[in-house]
């Protein structure tokens, strides 16, 4: 692969990771006051 390619691969990777990561953070905010 090539660096420039590896570089924005991890790039996206991270922006998908963060927004995957602020979805469950969100979810297990919001399941308990859905629950309860």
């Amino acid at each position: 692969m090539r660096p420039l390619d590896a570089k924005g691969e991890s790039r996206q990777s991270r922006r998908d990771f963060l927004m995957t990561a602020g979805a469950a953070a969100s979810g297990l905010v919001l399941a308990p006051a859905l629950l309860s």
